[in-house]
């Protein structure tokens, strides 16, 4: 079954919303790319996973966690609750 005048016609009247939606992928896929960069080197500056422990620390924000943990004696944020 092939397309009719009316499909190819619906097409045509929809060419800027497809293009807007292609270029909008577009951005999120380099958005997806960018950020993918940042943490690869967030793992390469930590030494993730080379140097841990990966049982205890299974994922990269685990690890980001450990080490940006506050000491609870001197922690501002908690004494706030």
């Amino acid at each position: 079954m092939g397309l009719t005048i009316g499909d190819i016609r619906a097409l045509g009247d929809n060419a800027a919303e497809l293009a807007m939606a292609r270029a909008e992928v577009e951005r999120l896929r380099r958005a997806k790319d960018q950020m993918e960069k940042m943490l690869d080197t967030i793992a390469d500056h930590i030494h993730y996973p080379d140097c841990w422990d990966t049982a205890a620390y299974p994922s990269l924000v685990d690890a980001v966690c450990e080490i940006t943990m506050c000491d609870p004696e001197q922690c501002t944020k908690l004494e706030a609750k």
